[in-house]
């Protein structure tokens, strides 16, 4: 007899049990929700510290934008969660990731990413339509100039109950010569202030100069930057992301720099659970106190018959 067809639903219930994090009513909802979005385009992943289980998935279109909406503001996010995703909507483009993530107390958020290459001023004009103000508009365009970057690959915000939206742009920096952006992302670090000891570490093994016989990934030559702005403090973290690396690869580094201490939570046993081997997406939020950060990976529910339409622009 065949397996049966794994499900959103299923992937949900069989990340938890592996992370030791039960799905949340809000995030099973999410998946039978969008299931049909899910099957064509969907990422599970966990949040840390706290282990939040998250999904993401991907679609089109303001009914898509306002079907979103409506499920946030059901969910208990802000009624103003529908004004939200409208002008983002409007102001950077019709394709939307969104994600959902949930822990066992109750706490929730969602992001809106949208993959549309700006210039860095576009990004920044943008920013200050959103009300962020110059300062912060300014540390962006600080960090862009260390790392040599000129465009912004991701435009995201974040949004939770009884939060004000806050926002990113990710600038894509890549090296040009080998350890140039290891290089640049030092100087980006210490130039922003961060002391925490774990950054250090995790840029020398990604990017680096570290010891050769440390365990590490093969050179990662590119990465995307941020800083978190309309919370009127950029400097007080710098986010990390990469895409696309072998699970087993990465957890030996998360665990030689220090990021990952907890000795139950193994990104290769979720990936042998789920039947994948790479890390779709890790991002990592370096700031005064504990590393934040997640990881994506992406269980294969595709069913070309599941696909949904592309909604448009109606």
């Amino acid at each position: 007899m065949n397996a049966p067809q794994p499900t959103p639903l299923s992937i949900a219930h069989r990340l938890g049990a592996s992370v030791g994090t039960a799905p949340g009513p809000v995030l099973l909802a999410f998946c039978e929700a969008f299931e049909g979005y899910l099957r064509h385009f969907g990422e599970v992943g966990v949040q840390m510290p706290g282990r939040q289980l998250a999904a993401l998935t991907l679609g089109c279109g303001k009914a898509f934008g306002r079907r979103v909406a409506d499920f946030l503001v059901e969910a208990g996010f802000d009624a103003s969660a529908r004004d939200e995703v409208a002008r983002l909507q409007q102001a950077v483009d019709d394709w939307m990731l969104v994600r959902l993530a949930t822990d066992d107390d109750g706490h929730m958020d969602a992001g809106l990413y949208f993959r549309k290459a700006l210039e860095v001023d576009v990004g920044l004009d943008l920013l200050g339509r959103l009300g962020v103000d110059g300062p912060e508009q300014e540390a962006v365009r600080e960090l862009a100039a260390l790392l040599g970057s000129h465009r912004i690959g991701l435009f995201g915000a974040r949004v939770a109950p009884g939060e004000r939206p806050l926002y990113s742009v990710y600038l894509h920096a890549y090296d040009e010569a080998p350890g140039d952006l290891h290089h640049r992302l030092v100087q980006a670090f210490e130039r922003f202030g961060l002391r925490g000891p774990e950054w250090r570490p995790f840029v020398e093994a990604m990017h680096g100069v570290g010891s050769p016989n440390a365990p590490r990934l093969e050179p990662v030559r590119d990465a995307f930057v941020s800083l978190l702005v309309a919370d009127g403090d950029p400097f007080d973290s710098v986010k990390l992301d990469y895409f696309h690396l072998p699970i087993a690869g990465l957890e030996r580094t998360l665990r030689a720099t220090g990021v990952l201490t907890d000795p139950d939570l193994s990104p290769s046993r979720i990936g042998a659970e789920l039947e994948v081997g790479t890390v779709e997406h890790i991002g990592l939020r370096f700031g005064e106190g504990p590393v934040q950060w997640s990881f994506y990976v992406a269980p294969d529910l595709h069913s070309a018959a599941s696909q949904p339409a592309r909604t448009g622009t109606d």
